[in-house]
């Protein structure tokens, strides 16, 4: 297996991470979105979804409102390379905070 395939599956599970999370992030310190980019407390994490019958809600991003947030619960340190690479993969690489590219 080429490490471009290994950083693949890392990169996917940690994705599914992020879903139906909450025990994660009431385990963690700090959280980061991987769609804004935002590196926050554990703490800020007050909106959730998928709250249903089927498990645990999902937290959502207080910054941009994305269900896209990692808490180093998940067994990694979560930092601004880390985010940036899920959010290439997950988000096709348009990069935090940036302005979609005008097409003339």
């Amino acid at each position: 297996m080429t490490d471009e395939e290994k950083l693949k599956m890392l990169l996917v599970a940690l994705h599914h991470s992020s879903f139906r999370n909450k025990e994660q992030i009431d385990n963690s310190n700090q959280c980061g979105c991987f769609h804004c980019g935002k590196i926050f407390p554990a703490t800020e994490v007050v909106k959730w979804c998928d709250i249903d019958d089927k498990g645990a809600p999902t937290a959502v991003c207080h910054h941009c409102g994305t269900d896209s947030v990692l808490g180093d619960g998940c067994g990694f340190t979560i930092n601004h390379t880390l985010l940036k690479l899920m959010n290439d993969y997950f988000f096709g690489g348009r990069g935090f905070d940036e302005e979609p590219k005008k097409v003339n």
